[in-house]
């Protein structure tokens, strides 16, 4: 029992590569708790049941790399941006308390799998008890586009997405994502691959407000690899948003 009850340790305390499994296996963990029987059980389950309140209770914001972290790991570095500050995203996006859950994809990761590893995640959280507008997919070019991609899956409305160097001609003109939900997009002027997504989200019906900024950072593509108030702030902004 004691092995149970440190695998059900706050998800608040875990590396965020961590925190997909914890959560996404809580809900099992309880149900173990709840058929084994016993005074001392029924305690245990006292702590748990607060725990997974917790849970339920928490912001969480789920972050999508992009490409080059898939092809060197966290702390890949650009000869052309420099540096991916990963661990220092992760850790900007929690700021204002929010669980934050950022698994590194593999090299060989497909962006269909890696949506639907995103709606896996989503479904497991809400299972959980946590409430779909308090959940946040913010995905970094690449990323934005698995972000899309489970958006089309999921067609849940209340979530919240933010886009970050994510449009282009190809994303409107082939991908032709269903988006759904409250979308956010942030680019940076200067950046060659991900500009507005005006276009791609013009007329349609199934997303519920939308929002964009266009920064001038002077980074190009590169914006996205800092953790740039330019674009945490009015992520944190819009993931607090009711």
């Amino acid at each position: 029992m004691a092995g149970w009850l440190a695998f059900l340790r706050p998800v608040a305390t875990l590396h965020p590569q961590e925190r997909f499994l914890k959560t996404h296996t809580l809900i099992f963990a309880l149900a173990f708790l709840v058929m084994a029987g016993g005074a001392g059980v029924r305690a245990a389950r006292h702590d748990d049941d607060a725990r997974a309140s917790a849970i339920a209770g928490s912001r969480h914001v789920l972050y999508l790399h992009g490409r080059i972290v898939e092809q060197q790991g966290k702390d890949a570095v650009s000869p052309e941006y420099g540096r991916y500050m990963f661990d220092e995203i992760v850790s900007a996006l929690g700021r204002t308390g929010a669980v934050v859950h950022a698994p590194v994809r593999s090299a060989d990761s497909t962006t269909d799998r890696a949506a639907g590893d995103v709606a896996g995640l989503v479904d497991g959280l809400l299972a959980a008890g946590v409430a779909e507008s308090d959940i946040t997919i913010v995905g970094a070019s690449i990323g934005s586009i698995i972000a899309m991609k489970a958006s089309d899956r999921m067609q849940r409305g209340s979530l919240r997405f933010v886009l970050l160097g994510a449009c282009n001609d190809w994303v409107r003109d082939e991908l032709k994502p269903e988006l759904h939900g409250h979308v956010l997009s942030i680019y940076e002027e200067g950046d060659p691959y991900g500009g507005s997504c005006r276009s791609v989200v013009a007329s349609q019906p199934t997303v519920g407000e939308f929002e964009e900024r266009a920064l001038s950072t002077g980074l190009s593509h590169g914006f996205l690899y800092r953790p740039l108030p330019e674009w945490v702030t009015p992520t944190l902004a819009w993931s607090q948003s009711d």
